[in-house]
């Protein structure tokens, strides 16, 4: 049996689809597209494709994931040119391998760089970069969140100041900030992106609207650091 690796970008308007819509809307695009998709046995077969972990609603994608695999040969070429011109504009599938498939799409993965934007004014955004370096410079940076413990939620304490890499770069374009900042991404060490700017805006004690904040998932590392699993 078959499998090929894709990577694919889910931007604009598509960001607000949920993982669980994203595989629906491939696996229908599978079947217009006639691609041989493998099929799990028994009762209630189901297609044999995995993705690495899903992004927050809302966060735009210029990099994921899938595995597929297929009940017959067909070559990475092939395959794209048909999902894209099955798939909606805004999602597209960029690039295939067929290497490093007997490790997990997400046991890959160690780091990811996000780039926040959000309208911010002028004042605010020299309070934010002066407060950067002190909240880096901290040596814990804890904040609340829900985990599941023996089938019920309860809410945690959590240290997230390992789980910070790097910040990039900051910058204040025509009223508009722009942060890059690279945050864990490793199976037992993840960290999503709006946890950590809000802990950022709390501590610079600026208020802001979380529904006018723009992320956007840029770049994916390897466990050797290198760019992409592709």
């Amino acid at each position: 049996m078959e499998e090929i690796r894709i990577c694919y970008q889910r931007i604009n308007l598509l960001r607000f689809i949920s993982h669980l819509d994203t595989l629906r809307l491939f696996q229908r695009a599978f079947i217009r597209a006639d691609i041989p998709v493998a099929y799990s046995e028994g009762f209630n077969p189901h297609p044999r494709i995995s993705m690495g972990d899903p992004v927050s609603l809302g966060i735009e994608s210029k990099e994921e994931y899938m595995d597929i695999k297929l009940s017959s040969p067909l070559d990475g070429d092939t395959l794209c040119k048909r999902l894209n011109a099955q798939l909606p504009k805004d999602i597209r599938i960029l690039d295939y391998t067929y290497e490093n498939l007997d490790k997990s799409i997400q046991s890959l993965i160690n780091s990811c760089d996000y780039i926040f934007i959000l309208d911010l004014k002028y004042d605010d955004f020299i309070n934010l970069k002066k407060s950067l370096d002190l909240f880096l410079n901290e040596e814990h940076i804890m904040i609340k969140r829900k985990r599941k413990r023996r089938g019920k939620k309860i809410e945690i304490e959590e240290n997230i100041k390992p789980l910070i890499n790097a910040v990039k770069s900051i910058d204040y374009e025509e009223g508009f900030l722009n942060l890059k900042v690279n945050l864990s991404s490793a199976l037992d060490a993840h960290l999503k992106p709006e946890l950590f700017f809000d802990a950022l805006m709390k501590f610079s004690e600026i208020e802001y609207d979380r529904n006018s904040l723009e992320i956007v998932k840029d770049c994916v590392y390897k466990i050797d650091e290198s760019k992409g699993l592709i």
